[in-house]
């Protein structure tokens, strides 16, 4: 009996690696206050990174972290600025269609810290949990480097100024 014919040619060759897991930096490019899109925003730091596993399926799921702050000058005059910390935990399902584009879909689970500062000196500061939404579509560039845009929402309902915010990012992330 030959090698080529036996039925555990299989373990002659050396094993196929799959490429099973996808990484994606991203970075914030915009930001817009919930209750005052009319603000000028002053700073828009941190990143998001997210790691997948099996992203070829059909579906797949991802989890990712963000961190962030911003700082803006609310249109309100007696208002000197408004700054947010956040850090979140989140959880996505992504779908591919027809192959050509991935969707997701996000939820998770963060902390905001968020210091109003007035103009006669007072201040407000608040630190509360809060559950971040998550929507995003990421294109394969080549086989294995992806391009994504998301938009992070963090909703804030709470007393006094809000400090919840809505942030586009721009990702970049590889197969291997």
């Amino acid at each position: 009996m030959e090698r080529d014919d036996s039925i555990f040619r299989r373990f002659f060759t050396p094993p196929r690696r799959t490429e099973s897991h996808l990484r994606i930096f991203e970075v914030p490019f915009h930001v817009r206050p919930q209750t005052d899109p009319q603000a000028d925003v002053r700073e828009n730091l941190g990143f998001g990174f997210s790691v997948a596993s099996q992203p070829f399926k059909r579906t797949f799921g991802s989890l990712g972290f963000d961190v962030g702050r911003m700082r803006w000058r609310p249109s309100d005059p007696s208002v000197t600025s408004a700054e947010v910390k956040q850090f979140d935990a989140n959880q996505s399902v992504n779908i591919w269609v027809a192959r050509t584009f991935v969707i997701s879909f996000g939820l998770g689970l963060g902390i905001i810290d968020g210091l109003v500062t007035r103009n006669d000196g007072t201040f407000e500061h608040t630190i509360v949990p809060y559950i971040p939404v998550r929507l995003g579509v990421s294109v394969s560039l080549w086989d294995k480097v992806f391009l994504g845009l998301r938009m992070a929402t963090t909703p804030f309902f709470g007393e006094g100024h809000q400090v919840g915010q809505t942030r586009l990012l721009l990702g970049l992330g590889w197969v291997y």
